[in-house]
């Protein structure tokens, strides 16, 4: 049966409120940045609406469109508090294909974090990515950071 399903984390952005936070605040330009990563590497694109099984839209603080799961991730930011939250309806579409698309979301923004925090102590910091051959869809990502 078709509902919207709603996936809490344990992450959480900087309160901001208004339209231009992700312009102004940068843990969600991170976020946002890690969409369109995962985006890019599935062949979709960033938006802020999902669709369930029916056709009938929901607006998302972010949400990620890709051709293996054509209703969308959407992404749930609480503007009071931060507390990021997936939404989506899996109605017809295996579970691991959300579960992989929100370990990447998770993976990317860790990624992007850590790096920008390194750089924000003056280390040089390089991205190292590796598809592993034998888990189809897995990836490793090494951040290094050199003083």
């Amino acid at each position: 049966m078709s509902h919207i399903t709603t996936y809490a984390t344990d992450l959480q952005l900087n309160p901001v409120k208004g339209s231009d936070r992700s312009k102004s605040d940068r843990s969600w330009q991170l976020f946002e940045e890690a969409l369109k990563t995962v985006a890019e590497e599935c062949g979709g694109y960033v938006s802020n609406t999902i669709t369930n099984y029916y056709g009938h839209q929901r607006k998302c603080t972010f949400s990620l469109i890709v051709p293996q799961f054509r209703y969308g991730l959407g992404v749930d930011v609480d503007e009071e508090t931060g507390e990021v939250s997936f939404v989506y309806d899996s109605y017809g579409v295996r579970e691991e294909v959300i579960e992989g698309l929100k370990d990447r979301v998770m993976q990317a923004f860790t990624a992007l974090a850590v790096g920008e925090t390194l750089q924000d102590l003056n280390y040089e910091v390089e991205f190292e990515e590796q598809v592993r051959e034998e888990e189809e869809g897995q990836r490793q990502v090494m951040v290094r950071g050199v003083m």
